[in-house]
């Protein structure tokens, strides 16, 4: 996960930077699905995935839901 903080960090800036230039409101929506997604993929870094494969009902859960995303 680290080799991506850059990659990613970059074009996120280049979105706000782009974005800041077309409209303010834009800009604040955009940093705050960039805050949502930081939170969520820290969130998904720290949890210990092994213990959820003994719960198959969970998985498929995750899938179903997933998948209907």
């Amino acid at each position: 996960m680290p080799s991506l903080v850059v990659p990613v960090g970059v074009l996120s800036v280049a979105s706000l930077v782009v974005l800041s230039s077309i409209g303010i409101h834009f800009f604040w929506l955009q940093l705050l699905w960039v805050a949502i997604g930081c939170v969520i993929a820290t969130a998904f870094f720290f949890i210990d995935w092994q213990s959820f494969l003994n719960y198959r009902w969970l998985l498929v859960a995750l899938y179903v839901v997933s998948a209907g995303l």
